[in-house]
């Protein structure tokens, strides 16, 4: 009997003891059962709900009920919540909420900064140039000191790194991280390996009517194989990387029919990247934009960040959209994931979203590029979606030309040409238009021998 109370006390104290996980870029959060602490009487609290198993639909109702603002979801089983005034532990309890925790400054802030590991881009002096969302409007001192609306509720500031914590003392502050890395090409016989030609040769279907936008390095052309289809809304060229990522997606192949695109009927409004995406909300209407294509880094393996945030958010607001990104060149890199060299890659940042295609190169042999970046997602997700050739890709250059690139760059425009067939295929067939949800099922089950 004596050995089974002490039995029953040691588990009893275990349970006492449990902790829940809280999984944030800045660090990993141990907090225990039955802390409920920093709840506001007379304002509103944010701050971050945790349960001791999954959260069910019927355990967010609960809070609902009880005027409790639901937001997104952390990991582990926890979401970020806005408690109303005078509510208290007990009725968050009885909700089946296991623990209430107030956003701590260091748990608003990205890993990065929250270890001073400032990236390198992002310095200005002894400075260092942020970004920061807020929930429902910008705190005074910050418009004071010249805050920059991004859009979507995110502003950029340039600040001392020893006010990070201070900035983050605001509660309409929800989270700071780095400026986003500025974008570089990535670079290193795309119609007959992804099978395309079978199925344009069967039904003749080649992208007409569809309008894809594509953010790559400046001015693209002249060249005859975009004639009387190109918008062009860049700037100064830097290169001919755009001209063959704009080839691969809808070039006509007019002199050279091996440099055929994918979508050769399509149409395209072509930007200095990332002015694609950052205009996509409005001309995906006034354009009817409905597949965008990025072949550019955004940071190794940089996790959920605001460009991440928005990209989801287009596909939401528009569902007939996809964001096609190439997925990256650093195959055998280690980028911090935490498994070693060759794992956790992916060069974004914004091709990392869930709602969003990233791709990877390919041979024509179907095996995958030693250079092509690999997953997961830094958040463990499957990363990326799909594969396309991308070595020694041929396609348009500038001046009526033509030649050879390697490298994810190549695999995204083939992949975005695809989804313009399969936007065309069920606008005939249909005669309405796909939700991008839709076509990155549909092209599972087409038939592509």
């Amino acid at each position: 009997m004596t050995r089974f109370l002490l039995l029953l006390l040691t588990i009893v104290g275990f349970q006492a003891q449990a902790q829940l996980a809280l999984k944030l870029k800045s660090g990993i959060y141990r907090i225990e059962e039955e802390t409920f602490i920093g709840i506001k009487a007379q304002r509103t609290t944010y701050g971050v709900a945790l349960w001791d198993g999954p959260v069910l639909a019927e355990d967010k109702k609960a809070l609902e009920d009880l005027g409790v603002v639901v937001m997104q979801y952390l990991p582990e089983n926890a979401f970020e919540v806005a408690l109303p005034a005078g509510i208290n532990a007990g009725a968050l309890k009885n909700a089946g909420i296991s623990a209430f925790v107030p956003f701590s400054t260091a748990m608003k802030l990205d890993g990065p900064l929250a270890s001073l590991n400032i990236p390198e881009w992002a310095w200005v002096g002894d400075e260092v140039a942020i970004q920061f969302e807020v929930r429902q409007s910008l705190p005074t001192a910050m418009a004071f000191f010249g805050a920059q609306a991004l859009g979507n509720n995110w502003y950029t500031l340039v600040v001392d790194p020893n006010d990070l914590l201070s900035l983050a003392a605001y509660d309409q502050i929800r989270f700071i991280q780095a400026i986003e890395e500025p974008g570089s090409p990535e670079n290193l016989n795309s119609r007959q390996a992804s099978r395309i030609h079978s199925l344009q040769s069967s039904v003749g279907f080649e992208g007409q009517g569809v309008v894809i936008g594509v953010g790559d390095d400046g001015e693209i052309g002249p060249h005859v194989d975009y004639k009387g289809r190109l918008t062009s809304l860049a700037g100064t060229s830097l290169g001919d990387h755009g001209d063959h990522v704009a080839g691969t997606v809808f070039g006509a192949g007019n002199v050279d029919p091996d440099a055929k695109g994918l979508a050769p009927k399509s149409t395209m409004i072509y930007y200095s990247y990332p002015n694609n995406l950052s205009n996509i909300d409005a001309h995906s209407s006034l354009y009817g934009i409905r597949i965008t294509n990025s072949s550019y880094s955004n940071g190794c393996n940089a996790g959920y960040t605001s460009y991440t945030a928005q990209v989801d958010l287009d596909a939401i607001q528009n569902p007939s959209l996809l964001h096609v990104f190439s997925a990256g060149n650093m195959g055998g890199s280690n980028c911090n994931y935490g498994a070693g060299a060759g794992w956790g890659n992916v060069t974004g940042g914004h091709k990392q979203g869930k709602n969003v295609v990233a791709c990877a190169n390919i041979l024509y042999n179907d095996v995958l590029a030693s250079s092509s970046s690999r997953g997961p997602a830094s958040d463990g997700r499957i990363k990326p979606d799909l594969c396309a050739v991308g070595t020694s890709v041929y396609s348009t250059e500038p001046q009526n030309t033509y030649g050879l690139k390697t490298g994810t760059s190549m695999s995204a425009p083939a992949i975005s040409g695809f989804f313009a067939v399969l936007h065309n295929i069920h606008d005939s067939l249909y005669n309405n238009t796909a939700d991008g949800g839709l076509l990155k099922r549909l092209h599972l089950i087409l038939p592509t021998t």
